[in-house]
């Protein structure tokens, strides 16, 4: 049977504990923020650099039209570096498989603790290897319903079907990369030359997938980024 986890919210506060129990140090110097708009003068006040931004959608708005990007299952001829990447085999494991993706992107300290062990753990299998080996985390899965018990909603009942789904998006070779545990590989959106390009590359990302239905008003961004002081 496959597994089944609560929801976790789309909430930075909720998050930003989530990551210290995983363990991330202060020395990372990175926090999860919200992302209040996505045109360049609302980009402007995320604090740089930004790791990832991870977007929480409705899927049945998302699922309507082509596919966006271009999906990537393995790279033989050098031409991009492929990131960190899982597949997500637990139902409503979304959130944690996006915190996952953006922390092991994000080339900041990651301390000892679980996430450490977690990244180093998962990191010579294959996506679908990983995506079982999280199956059977018992830690990572209880630090999940700590946090998913957080959030400033109830959680709904563990048998509840839940339409919202988390992704993140991350910097990596230069590229803006879309991570998607139920896709078939890393979905690659474009060059992005330094941070700011790879913020604006990703927002446009966002923009596609809301354009898709005008109408959603469940879609929600926030940033990994710069710790301010």
């Amino acid at each position: 049977m496959t597994p089944r986890w609560l929801p976790l919210e789309s909430n930075p506060d909720v998050m930003n504990e989530y990551l210290a129990k995983l363990g991330v140090p202060a020395s990372s110097k990175s926090a999860f923020v919200d992302v209040w708009g996505l045109d360049a003068e609302a980009l402007q006040f995320i604090p740089r650099p930004v790791h990832a931004l991870l977007l929480l959608f409705p899927v049945d708005a998302v699922a309507k039209g082509d596919p966006i990007g271009t999906v990537v299952e393995t790279v033989s001829d050098g031409t991009a570096v492929m990131p960190f990447y899982t597949k997500q085999t637990i139902a409503n494991a979304c959130g944690t498989i996006a915190l996952v993706h953006a922390l092991a992107n994000a080339g900041i300290d990651l301390g000892s603790g679980p996430i450490h062990r977690i990244v180093t753990r998962l990191a010579p299998l294959t996506p679908m290897e990983r995506a079982k080996a999280l199956e059977t985390d018992t830690e990572l899965s209880a630090l999940h319903e700590e946090s998913s018990l957080d959030g400033q909603t109830d959680a709904p009942p563990l048998e509840d079907e839940v339409d919202l789904h988390f992704i993140a998006f991350v910097h990596v070779g230069g590229k803006v990369w879309e991570l998607d545990g139920s896709k078939a590989g890393p979905v690659l959106h474009g060059d992005a030359t330094d941070n700011d390009a790879f913020v604006t590359g990703a927002a446009g990302v966002v923009q596609k997938f809301m354009a898709r239905d005008p109408d959603a008003t469940r879609f929600t961004v926030v940033a990994l980024a710069a710790k301010e002081e």
